[in-house]
């Protein structure tokens, strides 16, 4: 979340498709990102061909303003699947007392 939150601010928002990072709060554990509201829904799971047409577009459009970052963003690839696993983790692990 840091990472992403630090790549957001390198984003020339005037130009790409992208939401505006509004604040973050970081305890040291635990970040939390606040954006700008924006129409749309999240993609369902898994996705649909309608949901992955739509984020590749948006990903063709920000294309040339992602080259003038002043360094470069970590491919979406090298994620895994530990990172989009981690919010069914969240959601499954029991209420801590």
């Amino acid at each position: 979340m840091r990472t992403e939150a630090n790549n957001n601010l390198q984003i020339d928002h005037r130009r790409a498709p992208a939401t505006r990072l509004l604040d973050r709060i970081d305890d040291g554990k635990w970040v939390v990102l606040i954006f700008e509201a924006i129409n749309g829904h999240t993609p369902g799971a898994p996705w649909n061909d309608q949901d992955l047409a739509a984020v590749l577009d948006a990903l063709d459009l920000q294309t040339p303003s992602m080259r003038k970052l002043r360094r470069p963003m970590r491919s979406v690839s090298g994620f895994g699947d530990e990172a989009i696993s981690s919010w069914r983790q969240l959601i499954c692990r029991p209420a801590e007392d």
